[in-house]
């Protein structure tokens, strides 16, 4: 094995300083964030720095993507909140942090163990609109969460539920300067993201300059509102400020073990945590992979994610990955090895050393708009409409676990989506697409009776198979069958088209059979068509072939050629 990983072993020179640009500016433009992503996991802000050292480290050394930007993220940080909320309160802050570095400990560790499994693949049973509708839905339960930084009062915004009923008290309370700052924060973010790069376009800076540009707006609104409140004062005003930051590098240690309960209660958290994140991380990770015509391995992202948050675990971190904005960043900013990563982890070790006075005065209304600004890009309305006109059970998924997760919290309404969606591809899979075939003019082309003009013969019936066999959907078959055989009492043969059948169980093998014997004692003889290999192969030894009263055809075909009448004119059907 390696002690240098094949990135730095073999290190292009000529990139070195694309690197160090890309790493000094995602360095220094994911500080608001990393602070605010804290406050979102239910830290003190300084926790946010620390997220962003050791795991960055450790993902370059082992991570699969050269472009990858790791760090706090607004998903994990909010799932980490909901999961230690009812465990600990935040003013308890040893231990609180000690329960965040526990988790991401465990998440990393389940992380670990699927990469070493090789069990990058179950993100696949997750559809498209469970993960949309999770993260639309904790988007918005992230907006309503923040918002208690921009009206500068407390309430409980764990769930929708909640919110609506210790929202309305509060809200006569609203500190009117810090609403001013959050407010225009906001709107100065949001209107950057989409306003600012055209603007800077139309002065003749490059499309990538412009793009970078744009995404200085946190940094500059961190800057100008932390002047504004030392200047003016006001903090005591009752604004909100993030106060004394500790300088310095956090001890490294382990997680300290709670109780044997506490600790199975995380572990179904922590898998949540580990499942989201990786698909978040594989997904930023493949997508810019294809950009730049790079390989990924999902198993390998699965080992380096996790090992990184083993990593951050020690530093009392709080669970990490990958993040599409930062590798955005990233990108446009020129990075070309994981190099940069390390970069930019070196700017977070010398702001903790030199650097925190400076955010002393930076308020929380700021921190709070910017996270708001972040996220509004994962509200996913585009993935709705089109699972709507396209797949409604895709679209019920979508609502299904976006609501969930807004009136019951996060665990809650991804298990309702992800369990939707498994109804969805049982109820699916033990409803098979069967037809009717008929041969499509004189080649060995045969379709559906019901969709093109097809020929046919009434004592033979061709009946295609468009699904696997298992015990979830053999009597669907049947029915089916008997159906077409009720409307066809002329029927000698019965042709059964397996070309679309990949696996075959043991029920459907038992089934086969007893469809043989019954159809024998009906006068009509049962054959099957165009068998594939793993197929025959399960069925080669068992009575539904060896107690076959028909034949095994080779193609449908041969089949019709074998069966059909000689002198009886085909039937036409459109």
């Amino acid at each position: 094995m390696r002690l240098l990983p094949d990135w730095l072993a073999h290190y292009p020179r000529h990139h070195l300083s694309d690197d160090v640009v890309a790493g000094l500016v995602v360095g220094i433009l994911v500080i608001p964030q990393s602070l605010g992503y804290a406050l979102l996991a239910g830290l003190p802000a300084v926790y946010g720095l620390y997220a962003a050292i050791l795991p960055v480290l450790v993902y370059a050394w082992v991570g699969s993507s050269n472009t990858q930007a790791v760090g706090p993220v607004a998903i994990t940080s909010m799932m980490t909140a909901q999961a230690l909320l009812p465990i600990v309160s935040p003013q308890d802050l040893s231990s609180y942090a000690a329960y965040a570095a526990l988790l991401a400990a465990l998440s990393g560790l389940i992380l670990w163990l699927a990469g070493l499994l090789r069990l990058g693949w179950l993100t696949q049973l997750m559809s498209r609109g469970v993960v949309a509708g999770f993260i639309t839905g904790a988007a918005l339960l992230i907006i309503i969460s923040q918002s208690k930084y921009l009206l500068g009062v407390s309430f409980d915004s764990q769930t929708l539920l909640t919110t609506l009923h210790t929202l309305p008290a509060k809200l006569s309370h609203t500190h009117l300067p810090t609403l001013v700052i959050g407010v225009s924060t906001l709107l100065f973010l949001l209107w950057s993201k989409r306003g600012l790069g055209q603007l800077l376009l139309r002065q003749g800076l490059a499309p990538r300059m412009a793009s970078l540009l744009a995404r200085i707006a946190p940094l500059v609104s961190v800057v100008i509102s932390s002047l504004i409140c030392s200047y003016g004062a006001l903090d005591q005003a009752g604004v909100a400020i993030i106060g004394e930051i500790p300088a310095g590098l956090p001890t490294l240690g382990l997680p300290v073990l709670p109780d044997p309960h506490t600790l199975i209660n995380l572990i179904p958290t922590a898998t949540l945590i580990a499942l989201i994140g990786f698909i978040s991380s594989a997904s930023v990770a493949q997508e810019f992979a294809l950009r730049r015509r790079e390989s990924f391995d999902a198993n390998r992202e699965l080992i380096g994610l996790g090992v990184a948050n083993l990593a951050g675990a020690l530093m009392k971190g709080f669970p990490v990955s990958g993040g599409f904005s930062r590798t955005a960043v990233n990108v446009e900013a020129g990075a070309q090895t994981p190099l940069a990563g390390v970069i930019s982890a070196l700017v977070m070790v010398l702001v903790l050393l030199a650097l925190t006075s400076w955010f002393f005065y930076l308020p929380y209304a700021v921190l709070g708009a910017g996270i708001i600004a972040a996220v509004t890009n994962l509200v996913d309305v585009k993935t709705l409409t089109q699972a709507w006109r396209d797949d409604r059970s895709d679209a019920w998924a979508y609502l299904i676990t976006a609501l969930g997760v807004l009136l019951f919290g996060l665990q809650i309404g991804l298990v309702a989506g992800v369990l939707l969606s498994f109804a969805a591809i049982l109820y699916r899979s033990s409803q098979p697409h069967c037809a009717v075939v008929g041969q499509y003019g004189e080649q060995g082309h045969f379709r559906n009776i019901a969709r093109y003009e097809v020929k046919t013969w009434p004592n033979l019936l061709l009946f295609r198979i468009d699904e696997r066999l298992f015990f979830g959907n053999t009597r669907s078959v049947l029915e089916h069958l008997n159906t077409e055989l009720a409307r066809q009492p002329q029927v000698q043969h019965v042709v059964l088209i397996l070309s679309a059948v990949n696996s075959i169980d043991l029920s459907a093998q038992l089934m086969l059979e007893e469809l043989n014997r019954n159809l024998h004692d009906r006068q009509i003889t049962l054959h099957l068509a165009e068998v594939k290999g793993p197929v025959m192969d399960a069925i080669a030894h068992s009575p539904a072939i060896k107690h076959l009263k028909g034949q095994v055809f080779l193609s449908t075909l041969d089949a019709v050629n074998q069966l059909k009448p000689r002198l009886s004119d085909p039937e036409y059907h459109l």
